[in-house]
């Protein structure tokens, strides 16, 4: 929640600067970017986890994560 509250705050800070000093489009693909990035690392790193129950969930991180150490 912190975290949540600290980039929107900081958007709301520097979205009128962005507006006058890039322009509307600049500031939205700046926006669309970071949308996209997200996207991207959402699909590639976080498992998908529908239609498994927990003890599958456990099971798939608990061996990701011994793989990983």
């Amino acid at each position: 929640g912190l975290i949540n509250s600290a980039v929107s705050f900081s958007v709301q800070l520097v979205f009128p600067w962005e507006l006058e000093n890039i322009g509307n489009a600049g500031t939205f693909f700046i926006y669309g970017s970071f949308a996209v990035i997200g996207l991207v690392f959402m699909m590639r790193v976080l498992p998908e986890t529908r239609g498994k129950s927990l003890e599958e969930l456990e099971h798939l991180l608990v061996r990701d994560r011994d793989v990983r150490s």
